[in-house]
């Protein structure tokens, strides 16, 4: 019981995506150990019994997340199977051994399975941590479509793959572009959640864009800061079909709320409702500073009031 009130109540307390992978990732060993548990307090029962009970337990555990702060999910069940089964699979083995007459190492099978369980549990925070590497290596661009872990730091509540540039896209043509198709939500966009925080010495956020289709349409960055609910403020620019780079200034992005410096915790490029299944295609996201903008700003700003 120790163990599922774990499970249940511990998380590591906060949005970043590090910790909410940590706290996904954790099921794998803590249902791994309580299979282990199950076997011998149920008097090592057959595997497929284990199995059912096992399984059950995980079933009610997201079940019951229902009345706690977090939400029942398949990848959470998911995870937990993938700390019930390599248990159940070494219990099998061993057993199956032994009545062969060709007994096996206990030692060796349960270092190949609790490894395995290792392997399961660090891959995913791994790969973010290798996400947060890549990202202050690469700043202060904010995207690269194409690169694979500065990918992983961004969301849409749209649809987005990545595709080629168009012929007639200076400096993407066959290149690799984030293609987004924005959703039927009332601020369709993508989302930079995990971004380097310090914005100071730069003075514009640089997007190059490629609208398809003959209308226009607005793209808006809106800025959050850290220790401010939501989005603190946002410039709108017009956007016209075909290639276009758009350059919103941090002056007005980063004006500060109260007295002191502003941190950023996310970037949103959006739209409204209204442009739902509009295709924008997006390459690279990047702040600049005074010498690298030159000329006058795509479009029409619309500061945030």
């Amino acid at each position: 019981m120790l163990l599922v009130a774990v499970q249940q109540l511990v998380t590591f307390g906060s949005d970043r995506l590090l910790d909410q992978t940590l706290t996904n990732a954790a099921h794998v060993p803590l249902f791994a150990l309580l299979t282990l548990l199950l076997h011998r307090l149920l008097g090592r029962p057959p595997w497929y019994r284990l199995l059912i009970v096992a399984l059950g337990l995980a079933v009610l555990t997201e079940a019951l997340q229902v009345v706690t702060n977090r939400q029942p999910s398949l990848v959470d069940l998911t995870l937990d199977l993938l700390g019930i089964l390599p248990v159940i699979g070494a219990i099998t083995l061993r057993r199956r051994r032994r009545r062969s007459g060709r007994p096996v190492s206990g030692r060796v099978v349960w270092f190949a399975t609790w490894a395995a369980i290792a392997g399961m549990t660090l891959a995913a925070p791994v790969r973010v941590l290798v996400a947060y590497a890549e990202r202050d290596a690469a700043f202060p661009r904010l995207l690269i479509p194409g690169n694979r872990p500065l990918e992983l730091l961004v969301g849409s509540n749209g649809s987005m793959r990545l595709t080629r540039g168009p012929a007639d896209w200076t400096g993407y043509a066959d290149r690799p572009v984030l293609e987004t198709i924005w959703g039927d939500e009332r601020y369709p966009g993508l989302t930079f959640t995990e971004v380097v925080s310090d914005w100071a010495g730069f003075d514009a956020l640089q997007v190059d864009v490629y609208l398809t289709g003959d209308a226009p349409m607005p793209l808006t960055a809106a800025v959050g800061h850290v220790g401010t609910e939501g989005t603190a403020r946002y410039l709108q620019i017009e956007v016209a079909p075909g290639p276009s780079r758009l350059r919103y200034p941090l002056d007005a992005l980063l004006e500060p709320l109260d007295d002191a410096p502003v941190r950023v915790s996310k970037l949103i490029l959006h739209s409204t409702r209204e442009y739902r299944g509009r295709r924008l295609l997006i390459g690279d996201v990047r702040l600049v500073r005074g010498g690298e903008h030159g000329g006058p700003f795509a479009g029409t700003l619309a500061p945030s009031s």
